[in-house]
């Protein structure tokens, strides 16, 4: 969700950075946009998807928090 911030150009709400601070999880999978963009009406940024999976990957590896890709 952070990284939606990003991707939009707003500010990060602190709340939000607090929240992705105290979460933890047993296993965190990042995928990579290699399938077909499919415009359902719900998805954005066709143009984008490797830049955002890039922020995303980016992000986890700052934070040292680990990630099976």
């Amino acid at each position: 969700t952070l990284t939606w911030c990003d991707l939009y150009g707003v500010p990060r709400p602190p709340a939000l950075v607090r929240l992705a601070d105290a979460r933890r999880y047993a296993l965190r999978l990042l995928l990579t946009p290699e399938v077909p963009w499919v415009d359902d009406g719900t998805r954005e940024f066709a143009a984008r998807r490797w830049w955002h999976f890039r922020r995303i990957r980016d992000e986890l590896e700052r934070r040292g928090v680990p990630y099976t890709c």
